[in-house]
């Protein structure tokens, strides 16, 4: 499991932000969320980013399985020895046995089950919109207002 290193500047938006998200499942004792990994670039990509379901969210070091390496969890073309050794640093992360296959299955599993949501996920994750002001068009004889319209601010 690679750790993220994040920049000092990287404060202003989480590079992973679990209010929003694609969807949210539990299997097996683990919460997953489809969510979205923000780079230092400020480019987004899907991801799975899961957890203890018995824990509460905040108190998570979230496990993430990004877009680019889920296919090593796939029955079809997964690598099992690559996929063994992330399930195993999952496990311990989430402060479960890493040497308790049961553990590790349920892991696969999970992630196995949300395999095809995180892959027809969005690329990026819906704009939040913050209402700045109104516009009006007014005819100017008449005073009459023709048009309103809210503007907004794409966050």
């Amino acid at each position: 499991m690679s750790r993220l290193i994040l920049p000092r500047n990287y404060t202003e938006r989480p590079a992973l932000d679990l209010r929003k998200h694609a969807f949210r499942r539990q299997h097996k004792g683990i919460l997953v969320f489809g969510t979205w990994l923000r780079n230092p670039m400020g480019d987004y990509r899907p991801c799975l980013a899961f957890g203890p379901a018995n824990e509460p969210v905040r108190r998570w070091e979230p496990c993430v399985v990004r877009l680019d390496s889920a296919w090593m969890f796939s029955e079809e073309v997964g690598d099992a020895d690559r996929a063994t050794v992330e399930l195993m640093e999952y496990a311990e992360a989430m402060g479960w046995n890493q040497f308790d296959s049961n553990d590790l299955i349920k892991i696969l599993s999970a992630i196995r089950d949300c395999l095809a949501d995180l892959k027809n996920m969005p690329a990026e994750p819906p704009l939040e919109t913050k209402s700045i002001g109104d516009a009006k068009m007014v005819d100017t004889t008449s005073g009459r207002v023709i048009e309103h319209q809210e503007v907004t601010d794409r966050v």
